[in-house]
């Protein structure tokens, strides 16, 4: 007798987001929570939750032991779609930023301005994702993850997804929110623009001697920034005596990180200790230790057909200024807003048309040139050694540092309080 194979599952909705890592589940939730009428699908290659049996050769998710940090403009969005109860108590909050220059005497401490106590928050993405995961099956978010997609084909009003167990999803809006090499730009024929910034990026957790008291720092050297976010202090730091812990981004050039990544334990933490100096004392342990090569990903085009790109999937930043996730939140926002604004003007019908997606790519076009250009400029800016140069930063960083106005200014974009024109309409 002949076994009869069970039909695959076929599922329609209205919106499916590829990628589940923070800025794809930001989507969905914000989405469910402003367009409750819409149905939302979130397809996710690893597991969402975190394993109970840890292994070295384990596929990651996007929340890893990375850190994030978001600044205040995030933090008011993420508390109009009721997503930031659930973070409110995950971070540590930046309550100084300190810019210096090696080698130079120029320097600022930005303090928050308008009554703030804080200028953001620094969170490990592995808490964020404990805490936001289980929000998705409250909204009524269908989840697929792990899931791998075989297939996509488009259609008249769409997309259709084949997935490896033989779900077969239709949907009428596909968002890409897969990272960099996205699939989904892939399919929809956008075509990504790769600048080479010549550095690699290690990223690692340090433990030190003094306490942090909520202190950013970021500090220009020849070789490259070196930024150290503040965090809650772990037991291993603890361990080792000491009384803060930093997550460190040095970018560096590429041999030199790969160098640098190789060395042992206290060879390495002698060499930071030379390019950042002694603000928080001796350091004393560090981490494992991740290294990337630092690229600016574009796309140009934002949209296809009934299809979209956010965070990553749209732009990859150099980490300096830890703009990157804030600018993909900014992405969130705008795309439901606008799914939202069509959809109570025109009805179901504007779903992932022509009009709802050239209203999003439109608005979001001054924001993004603002820090794709703003980003690469600053890191050429602090690359030159020649002294006319080296004069005009420190003069720079003095200006702004007796300079109310000037400071003000430069701390309200960094809170990304002024994220560009059309933004400032929403």
């Amino acid at each position: 007798m002949q076994t009869l194979k069970p039909m695959p599952t076929q599922l329609d909705v209205d919106i499916a987001i590829v990628g589940g890592a923070m800025t794809g589940v930001t989507l969905a939730l914000a989405l469910r929570q402003r367009c409750p009428q819409l149905s939302v699908a979130l397809i996710e290659r690893a597991p969402l939750a975190p394993s109970t049996e840890p292994c070295e050769s384990q596929v990651q998710s996007g929340f890893d032991a990375r850190v994030i940090a978001l600044n205040l403009h995030t933090q008011r969005r993420l508390e109009r779609d009721s997503i930031w109860p659930a973070l409110q108590h995950q971070g540590c909050a930046i309550e100084t930023i300190h810019v210096s220059d090696q080698g130079h005497g120029g320097m600022v401490s930005l303090n928050p301005q308008c009554g703030q106590r804080q200028h953001g928050w620094v969170m490990a993405l592995s808490d964020v994702q404990k805490a936001l995961v289980p929000m998705l099956a409250e909204r009524g978010v269908r989840c697929f993850a792990p899931a791998t997609i075989c297939q996509m084909q488009a259609i008249e009003q769409g997309h259709q997804l084949q997935l490896a167990d033989g779900t077969l999803l239709t949907t009428r809006l596909l968002v890409g929110a897969d990272g960099t090499q996205s699939q989904v730009a892939q399919h929809l024929g956008l075509q990504n623009q790769v600048l080479d910034l010549q550095q690699s990026a290690i990223i690692a957790n340090i433990a030190c001697q003094l306490p942090h008291h909520g202190c950013a720092f970021e500090r220009f050297t020849a070789q490259g920034p070196v930024a150290l976010l503040p965090m809650q202090s772990s037991a291993e730091t603890l361990a080792v005596g000491g009384q803060g812990q930093m997550s460190l981004v040095w970018c560096l050039p590429p041999e030199q990180a790969m160098t640098f990544q190789q060395l042992p334990e206290n060879e390495f933490l002698q060499a930071l200790q030379h390019a950042f100096g002694w603000r928080l004392g001796r350091f004393l342990k560090v981490g494992t230790r991740h290294s990337y090569p630092l690229n600016r990903h574009h796309q140009p085009l934002l949209v296809g057909h009934h299809g979209v790109l956010v965070g990553n999937a749209a732009q990859t930043l150099h980490p300096i200024a830890g703009q990157g996730f804030n600018l993909g939140l900014r992405d969130v926002d705008t795309l439901v807003d606008v799914i939202a604004k069509h959809h109570a003007i025109f009805g179901s019908n504007a779903l992932g048309s022509t009009a709802q997606l050239a209203d999003y790519a439109a608005r979001r076009a001054p924001d993004r040139q603002q820090l794709l250009s703003g980003t690469v400029g600053l890191l050429q800016l602090f690359r030159q050694t020649s002294w006319p140069m080296v004069l005009g930063r420190q003069l720079g960083l003095m200006l702004a540092s007796h300079c109310a106005p000037l400071r003000q200014h430069i701390q309200q974009l960094g809170q990304g309080i002024k994220a560009g024109p059309q933004e400032e309409q929403q």
